[in-house]
C-alpha cells in the first residue's frame, strides 16, 4: 500500500483485501494523531510558508546530514506539522512542483521541490519497495545545498 494515501484508503484496502488492520509505524502514528486533521492553510499563506520552512528544517536542517528515522521520525514530527500530512496536500504540493517545474517559475519548483522531497522523506520508509532505497543523508544535504544555490543564480 502506498504511504502517501491517505489513512482511510489505507485502511480500507487492507481491511477489504486482506482482512487486518495495519500496525506500521505511520499507521499507528495517524490512528492516534491523524484522524481529525486540519486542512492545511491555503498556499500563498504566511502559516502554510512557516510550515513548509519548518519541515524542510526539520528534516535537512539540524547541521548533522542524518535524517530521522521511522518510527523516529514520527516521535519527533512537531504537531505543528500534523497539517502536511492531511490527505489534502501532497497530491496539492505535487501538482504545483510539477506545472512549475515543467512551464516555471523554475525558482518555485526549487523551493516546492525540496519542501516535496522532506515531505516524502517523513512519509515513505526508509527502503520502500517501490522507490527503492531512501536517499543517502549526504545526497538529502547535497540536494538541499544545491537548491539553495540555484535560487540564488
Amino acid at each position: 500500500i502506498d504511504p502517501a494515501l491517505s489513512y482511510a484508503a489505507r485502511e480500507e484496502a487492507l481491511q477489504s483485501r486482506y482482512g487486518f488492520e495495519c500496525d506500521c509505524s505511520l499507521c499507528m502514528f495517524s490512528r492516534q494523531h491523524l484522524q481529525h486533521l486540519p486542512v492545511p492553510p491555503p498556499r500563498n499563506s504566511v502559516e502554510i510558508q512557516t510550515m513548509e520552512r519548518e519541515l524542510r528544517k526539520f528534516v535537512f536542517g539540524d547541521g548533522t546530514n542524518q535524517i530521522p528515522t521511522v518510527p523516529e521520525i514520527f516521535e519527533r514530527l512537531p504537531t505543528t506539522l500534523y497539517p502536511l500530512l492531511h490527505e489534502i496536500y501532497l497530491p496539492t504540493i505535487s501538482e504545483i512542483f510539477s506545472n512549475a517545474s515543467h512551464d516555471g517559475p523554475y525558482d518555485q519548483a526549487l523551493s516546492v521541490g525540496r519542501t516535496l522531497l522532506a515531505l516524502y522523506l517523513v512519509i515513505y520508509p526508509p527502503q520502500y519497495p517501490q522507490i527503492g532505497e531512501s536517499p543517502p543523508p549526504v545526497l538529502c544535504s547535497v540536494i538541499s545545498d544545491s537548491c539553495a544555490r540555484l535560487t540564488y543564480h
